[in-house]
């Protein structure tokens, strides 16, 4: 067991998961989240961090044999499905709008 930091040092992280991994994961589901509740800046922006963050984390495992490559896989599916739900939601509340004035 390593010892423990001093104090306001940074702990050694605990396991072997690629934190961007998880964030691309964690921002494509709140972009689908956030389109289904109609919120269109988030709806479209949420989805298209979550894309690049699990393109991002792909390639570092690649490079650093780290954890998290489902999760970032996911993360990038998931995010571009989002964005196409995204712009559909905010054309059809477009045109929702427009029919009724």
């Amino acid at each position: 067991m390593p010892p423990p930091a001093a104090y306001g040092g940074r702990q050694p992280v605990a396991s072997g998961m690629n934190p961007l991994a998880i964030a691309s994961l964690a921002c494509s589901l709140l972009g689908i989240v956030t389109a289904l509740l109609g919120i269109a800046s988030l709806a479209l922006l949420l989805p298209i961090v979550g894309v690049i963050l699990g393109h991002v984390a792909l390639n570092d495992i690649r490079k650093t044999g780290k954890g998290g490559k489902p999760e970032a896989i996911a993360g990038t599916i998931i995010g571009y499905i989002a964005a196409i739900l995204a712009v559909l939601v905010i054309t059809i509340l477009k045109g929702t709008a427009d029919i009724l004035g």
